[in-house]
Protein backbone atom coordinates (compact mmCIF):
# COMPACT_ATOMS: atom_id res chain seq x y z
CA UNK A 1 0.00 0.00 0.00
CA UNK A 2 3.08 2.25 0.13
CA UNK A 3 2.22 3.29 3.69
CA UNK A 4 5.93 3.60 4.46
CA UNK A 5 5.64 5.51 7.71
CA UNK A 6 3.19 3.02 9.23
CA UNK A 7 5.26 0.09 8.00
CA UNK A 8 8.42 1.53 9.53
CA UNK A 9 6.75 1.96 12.91
CA UNK A 10 5.64 -1.67 12.91
CA UNK A 11 9.09 -2.89 11.85
CA UNK A 12 10.74 -0.91 14.63
CA UNK A 13 8.27 -2.39 17.10
CA UNK A 14 8.99 -5.90 15.86
CA UNK A 15 12.74 -5.33 16.08
CA UNK A 16 12.33 -4.39 19.72
CA UNK A 17 11.28 -8.02 20.27
CA UNK A 18 13.54 -9.67 17.67
CA UNK A 19 16.54 -7.37 17.18
CA UNK A 20 18.62 -9.79 15.09
CA UNK A 21 16.11 -10.96 12.48
CA UNK A 22 17.71 -10.31 9.05
CA UNK A 23 14.39 -9.89 7.23
CA UNK A 24 13.25 -7.19 9.65
CA UNK A 25 16.60 -5.42 9.48
CA UNK A 26 16.45 -5.45 5.69
CA UNK A 27 12.90 -4.13 5.67
CA UNK A 28 13.83 -1.32 8.05
CA UNK A 29 16.66 -0.29 5.74
CA UNK A 30 14.39 -0.34 2.68
CA UNK A 31 11.76 1.77 4.46
CA UNK A 32 14.31 4.29 5.67
CA UNK A 33 15.62 4.64 2.13
CA UNK A 34 12.11 4.98 0.69
CA UNK A 35 11.31 7.81 3.10
CA UNK A 36 14.59 9.60 2.39
CA UNK A 37 16.16 8.98 5.79
CA UNK A 38 19.99 9.30 5.60
CA UNK A 39 20.16 6.64 8.34
CA UNK A 40 19.35 4.11 5.61
CA UNK A 41 23.09 3.72 5.00
CA UNK A 42 23.73 2.44 8.53
CA UNK A 43 20.56 0.34 8.42
CA UNK A 44 21.72 -1.45 5.25
CA UNK A 45 25.17 -2.07 6.75
CA UNK A 46 23.54 -3.58 9.86
CA UNK A 47 21.21 -5.74 7.78
CA UNK A 48 24.03 -6.93 5.50
CA UNK A 49 26.17 -7.93 8.50
CA UNK A 50 23.28 -10.07 9.78
CA UNK A 51 22.66 -11.75 6.40
CA UNK A 52 24.40 -14.28 4.19
CA UNK A 53 24.70 -15.31 0.55
CA UNK A 54 22.55 -13.59 -2.05
CA UNK A 55 20.62 -11.63 0.57
CA UNK A 56 23.87 -10.11 1.76
CA UNK A 57 24.93 -9.26 -1.81
CA UNK A 58 21.67 -7.43 -2.48
CA UNK A 59 21.89 -5.52 0.80
CA UNK A 60 25.47 -4.42 0.16
CA UNK A 61 24.41 -3.21 -3.28
CA UNK A 62 21.53 -1.30 -1.70
CA UNK A 63 23.91 0.16 0.88
CA UNK A 64 26.15 1.35 -1.93
CA UNK A 65 23.15 2.91 -3.69
CA UNK A 66 22.20 4.69 -0.46
CA UNK A 67 25.75 6.09 -0.28
CA UNK A 68 25.35 7.36 -3.86
CA UNK A 69 22.10 9.09 -2.92
CA UNK A 70 24.19 11.13 -0.48
CA UNK A 71 26.87 11.82 -3.10
CA UNK A 72 29.48 9.65 -1.39
CA UNK A 73 30.99 7.75 -4.31
CA UNK A 74 34.07 6.33 -2.49
CA UNK A 75 31.85 4.87 0.26
CA UNK A 76 29.65 3.27 -2.39
CA UNK A 77 32.66 1.60 -4.00
CA UNK A 78 33.85 0.35 -0.60
CA UNK A 79 30.42 -1.04 0.28
CA UNK A 80 30.33 -3.03 -2.95
CA UNK A 81 33.84 -4.51 -2.65
CA UNK A 82 33.90 -8.30 -2.58
CA UNK A 83 30.20 -8.61 -3.40
CA UNK A 84 29.41 -11.70 -5.49
CA UNK A 85 25.96 -11.73 -7.10
CA UNK A 86 24.65 -14.93 -8.69
CA UNK A 87 20.90 -14.41 -9.03
CA UNK A 88 19.44 -12.10 -11.66
CA UNK A 89 17.96 -9.81 -9.00
CA UNK A 90 21.25 -9.38 -7.18
CA UNK A 91 23.20 -8.93 -10.43
CA UNK A 92 20.76 -6.26 -11.59
CA UNK A 93 21.16 -4.24 -8.39
CA UNK A 94 24.98 -4.57 -8.43
CA UNK A 95 25.09 -3.50 -12.08
CA UNK A 96 23.00 -0.43 -11.30
CA UNK A 97 25.43 0.65 -8.61
CA UNK A 98 28.40 0.02 -10.88
CA UNK A 99 26.70 1.99 -13.66
CA UNK A 100 26.00 4.95 -11.42
CA UNK A 101 29.54 4.96 -10.03
CA UNK A 102 30.87 4.91 -13.60
CA UNK A 103 28.62 7.85 -14.51
CA UNK A 104 29.83 9.83 -11.50
CA UNK A 105 33.40 9.22 -12.68
CA UNK A 106 32.69 10.14 -16.30
CA UNK A 107 33.16 6.59 -17.64
CA UNK A 108 30.08 6.84 -19.85
CA UNK A 109 30.61 3.70 -21.96
CA UNK A 110 30.97 1.63 -18.82
CA UNK A 111 27.88 3.23 -17.31
CA UNK A 112 25.89 2.57 -20.48
CA UNK A 113 26.89 -1.11 -20.62
CA UNK A 114 25.98 -1.67 -16.97
CA UNK A 115 22.63 0.08 -17.35
CA UNK A 116 21.77 -1.83 -20.51
CA UNK A 117 22.45 -5.19 -18.87
CA UNK A 118 20.60 -4.18 -15.69
CA UNK A 119 17.63 -3.09 -17.80
CA UNK A 120 17.59 -6.43 -19.60
CA UNK A 121 17.66 -8.37 -16.33
CA UNK A 122 15.00 -6.15 -14.76
CA UNK A 123 12.75 -6.47 -17.80
CA UNK A 124 13.04 -10.28 -17.81
CA UNK A 125 12.28 -10.40 -14.08
CA UNK A 126 9.49 -7.82 -14.18
CA UNK A 127 11.39 -5.75 -11.59
CA UNK A 128 9.84 -2.27 -11.97
CA UNK A 129 12.15 -0.54 -9.47
CA UNK A 130 15.37 -1.72 -11.13
CA UNK A 131 13.92 -0.99 -14.58
CA UNK A 132 13.27 2.59 -13.53
CA UNK A 133 16.78 3.04 -12.13
CA UNK A 134 18.32 1.53 -15.27
CA UNK A 135 16.31 3.90 -17.45
CA UNK A 136 17.46 6.88 -15.41
CA UNK A 137 21.12 5.90 -15.79
CA UNK A 138 20.63 5.45 -19.53
CA UNK A 139 19.09 8.90 -19.69
CA UNK A 140 21.94 10.44 -17.69
CA UNK A 141 24.47 8.89 -20.06
CA UNK A 142 22.52 10.00 -23.11
CA UNK A 143 22.24 13.53 -21.73
CA UNK A 144 26.00 13.61 -21.12
CA UNK A 145 26.62 12.45 -24.71
CA UNK A 146 24.20 14.77 -26.45
CA UNK A 147 21.12 12.54 -26.64
CA UNK A 148 17.69 12.31 -25.12
CA UNK A 149 15.93 8.91 -24.98
CA UNK A 150 12.46 9.32 -26.43
CA UNK A 151 11.02 6.70 -24.11
CA UNK A 152 12.04 8.69 -21.03
CA UNK A 153 8.95 10.87 -21.19
CA UNK A 154 6.70 7.80 -21.03
CA UNK A 155 8.78 5.64 -18.72
CA UNK A 156 9.98 8.21 -16.15
CA UNK A 157 8.35 11.64 -16.45
CA UNK A 158 4.88 10.18 -16.30
CA UNK A 159 2.49 10.76 -13.38
CA UNK A 160 1.42 7.10 -13.53
CA UNK A 161 4.92 6.12 -12.45
CA UNK A 162 4.90 8.52 -9.49
CA UNK A 163 4.61 5.92 -6.67
CA UNK A 164 7.72 4.12 -7.95
CA UNK A 165 9.58 7.27 -8.91
CA UNK A 166 9.33 9.11 -5.58
CA UNK A 167 11.08 6.29 -3.72
CA UNK A 168 13.86 6.03 -6.28
CA UNK A 169 14.93 9.54 -7.31
CA UNK A 170 17.57 11.59 -5.58
CA UNK A 171 19.53 14.68 -6.49
CA UNK A 172 21.75 12.91 -9.04
CA UNK A 173 18.64 12.60 -11.17
CA UNK A 174 18.20 16.37 -11.24
CA UNK A 175 20.65 16.34 -14.14
CA UNK A 176 18.08 14.41 -16.18
CA UNK A 177 15.39 16.79 -14.95
CA UNK A 178 17.39 19.75 -16.30
CA UNK A 179 17.43 18.12 -19.73
CA UNK A 180 13.68 17.48 -19.41
CA UNK A 181 13.12 21.19 -18.70
CA UNK A 182 14.89 22.10 -21.95
CA UNK A 183 13.61 19.23 -24.12
CA UNK A 184 10.71 21.17 -25.62
CA UNK A 185 8.03 19.76 -23.31
CA UNK A 186 5.55 22.59 -22.55
CA UNK A 187 6.13 23.99 -19.08
CA UNK A 188 2.45 23.51 -18.22
CA UNK A 189 2.98 19.78 -18.69
CA UNK A 190 6.16 19.81 -16.58
CA UNK A 191 4.37 21.74 -13.83
CA UNK A 192 1.47 19.28 -13.89
CA UNK A 193 3.80 16.29 -13.65
CA UNK A 194 5.94 17.81 -10.90
CA UNK A 195 2.86 18.78 -8.90
CA UNK A 196 1.45 15.26 -9.11
CA UNK A 197 4.81 13.79 -8.16
CA UNK A 198 5.05 16.11 -5.17
CA UNK A 199 1.58 15.14 -3.95
CA UNK A 200 2.34 11.43 -4.14
CA UNK A 201 5.69 11.89 -2.40
CA UNK A 202 4.12 13.90 0.42
CA UNK A 203 1.37 11.31 0.88
CA UNK A 204 3.89 8.46 1.04
CA UNK A 205 6.37 10.31 3.24
CA UNK A 206 9.10 9.99 0.57
CA UNK A 207 11.14 13.12 1.32
CA UNK A 208 13.79 12.59 -1.36
CA UNK A 209 11.06 12.30 -3.98
CA UNK A 210 9.29 15.35 -2.58
CA UNK A 211 12.52 17.38 -2.65
CA UNK A 212 13.10 16.34 -6.27
CA UNK A 213 9.52 17.15 -7.30
CA UNK A 214 9.21 20.50 -5.55
CA UNK A 215 12.53 21.68 -7.04
CA UNK A 216 11.49 20.63 -10.54
CA UNK A 217 8.15 22.38 -9.98
CA UNK A 218 9.85 25.59 -8.91
CA UNK A 219 12.24 25.50 -11.87
CA UNK A 220 9.43 25.04 -14.40
CA UNK A 221 7.45 27.88 -12.83
CA UNK A 222 10.51 30.13 -12.84
CA UNK A 223 11.22 29.53 -16.52
CA UNK A 224 7.56 30.11 -17.39
CA UNK A 225 7.54 33.47 -15.60
CA UNK A 226 5.53 32.52 -12.49
CA UNK A 227 8.22 33.89 -10.16
CA UNK A 228 6.14 34.15 -6.96
CA UNK A 229 5.00 30.51 -7.15
CA UNK A 230 8.53 29.44 -8.11
CA UNK A 231 10.07 31.18 -5.11
CA UNK A 232 7.68 29.44 -2.73
CA UNK A 233 8.51 26.00 -4.10
CA UNK A 234 12.25 26.64 -4.34
CA UNK A 235 12.32 27.70 -0.67
CA UNK A 236 10.69 24.37 0.12
CA UNK A 237 13.28 22.61 -2.06
CA UNK A 238 16.07 24.27 -0.09
CA UNK A 239 14.50 23.19 3.20
CA UNK A 240 14.01 19.57 2.15
CA UNK A 241 17.42 19.13 0.50
CA UNK A 242 19.13 20.70 3.51
CA UNK A 243 17.32 18.31 5.86
CA UNK A 244 18.26 15.34 3.66
CA UNK A 245 21.91 16.42 3.49
CA UNK A 246 21.66 16.48 -0.33
CA UNK A 247 24.30 19.04 -1.30
CA UNK A 248 23.68 18.99 -5.05
CA UNK A 249 19.93 19.49 -4.74
CA UNK A 250 20.52 22.21 -2.17
CA UNK A 251 22.93 24.03 -4.49
CA UNK A 252 20.51 23.84 -7.40
CA UNK A 253 17.55 25.10 -5.33
CA UNK A 254 19.58 28.02 -3.95
CA UNK A 255 20.85 28.85 -7.42
CA UNK A 256 17.32 28.94 -8.84
CA UNK A 257 16.21 31.17 -5.94
CA UNK A 258 19.00 33.55 -6.87
CA UNK A 259 17.82 33.49 -10.49
CA UNK A 260 14.32 34.40 -9.31
CA UNK A 261 15.75 37.41 -7.47
CA UNK A 262 17.62 38.52 -10.61
CA UNK A 263 14.48 38.21 -12.75
CA UNK A 264 12.63 40.38 -10.23
CA UNK A 265 15.33 43.05 -10.44
CA UNK A 266 16.63 42.27 -6.93
CA UNK A 267 20.20 41.37 -7.85
CA UNK A 268 21.44 42.37 -4.39
CA UNK A 269 19.26 39.64 -2.85
CA UNK A 270 20.84 37.06 -5.15
CA UNK A 271 24.40 37.50 -3.84
CA UNK A 272 24.05 35.69 -0.46
CA UNK A 273 22.03 32.91 -2.10
CA UNK A 274 24.75 32.40 -4.69
CA UNK A 275 27.44 32.28 -1.99
CA UNK A 276 25.50 29.51 -0.24
CA UNK A 277 24.91 27.70 -3.55
CA UNK A 278 28.63 27.87 -4.34
CA UNK A 279 29.54 26.31 -0.98
CA UNK A 280 26.94 23.55 -1.40
CA UNK A 281 27.99 22.76 -4.97
CA UNK A 282 31.61 22.36 -3.91
CA UNK A 283 30.64 19.84 -1.21
CA UNK A 284 29.61 17.22 -3.76
CA UNK A 285 31.35 15.82 -6.85
CA UNK A 286 27.93 15.88 -8.48
CA UNK A 287 27.42 19.53 -7.59
CA UNK A 288 30.90 20.43 -8.81
CA UNK A 289 30.24 18.86 -12.18
CA UNK A 290 26.63 19.90 -12.76
CA UNK A 291 25.77 22.95 -10.66
CA UNK A 292 28.96 24.98 -10.23
CA UNK A 293 28.87 26.40 -13.76
CA UNK A 294 25.23 27.37 -13.33
CA UNK A 295 26.02 29.23 -10.12
CA UNK A 296 28.88 31.16 -11.72
CA UNK A 297 26.64 32.02 -14.67
CA UNK A 298 24.06 33.60 -12.39
CA UNK A 299 26.84 35.36 -10.46
CA UNK A 300 27.82 37.03 -13.74
CA UNK A 301 24.20 38.07 -14.45
CA UNK A 302 23.64 39.30 -10.88
CA UNK A 303 26.88 41.31 -10.69
CA UNK A 304 26.24 44.95 -9.65
CA UNK A 305 28.57 46.32 -12.31
CA UNK A 306 30.62 45.26 -15.31
CA UNK A 307 33.87 45.01 -13.35
CA UNK A 308 32.27 42.60 -10.89
CA UNK A 309 30.80 40.56 -13.74
CA UNK A 310 34.21 40.18 -15.38
CA UNK A 311 35.71 39.23 -12.02
CA UNK A 312 33.10 36.46 -11.72
CA UNK A 313 34.02 35.24 -15.21
CA UNK A 314 37.69 35.13 -14.20
CA UNK A 315 36.89 33.32 -10.93
CA UNK A 316 34.85 30.73 -12.80
CA UNK A 317 37.84 30.01 -15.01
CA UNK A 318 39.47 28.56 -11.88
CA UNK A 319 36.42 27.29 -10.02
CA UNK A 320 34.85 25.30 -12.84
CA UNK A 321 38.04 23.61 -13.99
CA UNK A 322 39.87 20.66 -12.49
CA UNK A 323 39.54 16.89 -12.50
CA UNK A 324 35.73 17.10 -12.50
CA UNK A 325 35.06 19.57 -15.31
CA UNK A 326 31.52 20.79 -15.83
CA UNK A 327 29.30 18.56 -17.93
CA UNK A 328 28.80 20.16 -21.38
CA UNK A 329 25.04 20.92 -21.16
CA UNK A 330 25.40 22.52 -17.72
CA UNK A 331 28.35 24.63 -18.89
CA UNK A 332 26.09 26.61 -21.26
CA UNK A 333 24.51 28.29 -18.24
CA UNK A 334 27.91 29.92 -17.65
CA UNK A 335 29.18 30.31 -21.21
CA UNK A 336 26.28 32.49 -22.41
CA UNK A 337 26.28 35.16 -19.66
CA UNK A 338 30.08 35.11 -19.58
CA UNK A 339 30.20 35.80 -23.33
CA UNK A 340 27.80 38.72 -22.87
CA UNK A 341 29.85 40.20 -20.02
CA UNK A 342 33.11 39.89 -21.95
CA UNK A 343 31.53 41.49 -25.02
CA UNK A 344 30.28 44.42 -22.93
CA UNK A 345 33.70 44.70 -21.29
CA UNK A 346 35.57 44.91 -24.60
CA UNK A 347 37.19 41.46 -24.23
CA UNK A 348 36.03 40.48 -27.69
CA UNK A 349 38.33 37.53 -28.33
CA UNK A 350 37.36 36.00 -25.00
CA UNK A 351 33.69 36.63 -25.77
CA UNK A 352 34.02 34.95 -29.17
CA UNK A 353 35.69 31.92 -27.59
CA UNK A 354 32.99 31.55 -24.94
CA UNK A 355 30.24 31.97 -27.54
CA UNK A 356 31.85 29.37 -29.80
CA UNK A 357 31.94 26.96 -26.86
CA UNK A 358 28.24 27.49 -26.19
CA UNK A 359 27.39 27.11 -29.89
CA UNK A 360 29.30 23.83 -30.03
CA UNK A 361 27.43 22.38 -27.06
CA UNK A 362 24.05 23.62 -28.29
CA UNK A 363 24.62 22.17 -31.74
CA UNK A 364 25.15 18.73 -30.23
CA UNK A 365 22.64 18.71 -27.39
CA UNK A 366 19.75 20.90 -28.60
CA UNK A 367 20.01 21.10 -32.40
CA UNK A 368 16.29 21.84 -32.82
CA UNK A 369 16.22 25.18 -31.00
CA UNK A 370 14.92 25.98 -27.55
CA UNK A 371 15.81 28.17 -24.59
CA UNK A 372 19.55 27.68 -24.90
CA UNK A 373 19.47 28.50 -28.62
CA UNK A 374 17.73 31.72 -27.62
CA UNK A 375 20.48 32.38 -25.07
CA UNK A 376 23.13 31.94 -27.76
CA UNK A 377 21.25 34.35 -30.04
CA UNK A 378 21.18 36.88 -27.17
CA UNK A 379 24.95 36.54 -26.71
CA UNK A 380 25.46 36.99 -30.46
CA UNK A 381 23.48 40.21 -30.23
CA UNK A 382 25.67 41.64 -27.48
CA UNK A 383 28.83 40.63 -29.34
CA UNK A 384 27.57 42.26 -32.55
CA UNK A 385 26.85 45.45 -30.60
CA UNK A 386 30.39 45.40 -29.19
CA UNK A 387 31.63 45.09 -32.79
CA UNK A 388 29.55 48.19 -33.71
CA UNK A 389 27.18 46.20 -35.91
CA UNK A 390 23.89 47.55 -34.57
CA UNK A 391 21.75 46.05 -37.31
CA UNK A 392 22.99 42.54 -36.59
CA UNK A 393 22.70 43.13 -32.85
CA UNK A 394 19.02 44.04 -33.16
CA UNK A 395 18.37 41.06 -35.45
CA UNK A 396 20.00 38.60 -33.04
CA UNK A 397 18.20 40.02 -30.01
CA UNK A 398 14.85 39.94 -31.83
CA UNK A 399 15.57 36.33 -32.77
CA UNK A 400 16.34 35.53 -29.13
CA UNK A 401 13.12 37.20 -27.95
CA UNK A 402 11.10 35.26 -30.51
CA UNK A 403 12.64 31.92 -29.52
CA UNK A 404 12.25 32.59 -25.80
CA UNK A 405 8.60 33.40 -26.44
CA UNK A 406 8.13 30.20 -28.43
CA UNK A 407 9.67 28.23 -25.54
CA UNK A 408 7.34 29.83 -23.00
CA UNK A 409 9.98 31.96 -21.23
CA UNK A 410 8.36 35.43 -21.23
CA UNK A 411 10.72 37.19 -18.83
CA UNK A 412 13.78 36.19 -20.83
CA UNK A 413 11.99 37.28 -24.02
CA UNK A 414 11.19 40.70 -22.56
CA UNK A 415 14.84 41.21 -21.50
CA UNK A 416 15.94 40.66 -25.11
CA UNK A 417 13.18 42.86 -26.55
CA UNK A 418 14.15 45.69 -24.19
CA UNK A 419 17.83 45.38 -25.18
CA UNK A 420 16.81 45.46 -28.85
CA UNK A 421 14.66 48.57 -28.29
CA UNK A 422 17.46 50.39 -26.52
CA UNK A 423 19.89 49.67 -29.35
CA UNK A 424 17.33 50.77 -31.90
CA UNK A 425 16.55 53.97 -30.01
CA UNK A 426 20.24 54.76 -29.56
CA UNK A 427 20.75 54.23 -33.26
CA UNK A 428 17.89 56.58 -34.10
CA UNK A 429 19.30 59.28 -31.82
CA UNK A 430 22.73 58.87 -33.40
CA UNK A 431 21.25 59.29 -36.89
CA UNK A 432 19.42 62.45 -35.77
CA UNK A 433 22.60 63.96 -34.33
CA UNK A 434 24.54 63.11 -37.50
CA UNK A 435 21.87 64.68 -39.68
Amino acid sequence: MSAFGDALRFVELALAHAPDRPDLLAMRADLRFATGNPAAVAAYAHAAAASQGEDQAVLRAKQAWAHLSLGDVPAAVTALEGTVAASAGARSRVLLVQGMVAWFRGALDEAQAAADEARRLATDAGNAADLLDATMIQAMVAHSQGGWPGRLRAEVFNAERAPELVTSVYDAHLCVAEAYLHSGVPYAEVISFAGALRSVAARLGAERGEAFAVTLLGEAELLSGAVDAAREHLVEGVRLHRRLGAACGLALSLHRMAEAAVLEGRAEAAAPLLDQALDAARESPLGARHVLARVFGTMVRAAPDLQSALAAVAEAGVGVSGPMESCPPCSVAFLVPAAIACAEGGQLDHARGLLAGAEGVIGVFWPGGGGWWAGVAEARGHLALAENDRMSAVAHLDEAASEFTRCGQPLDAERCREASRQIGNAGSRQETVTT
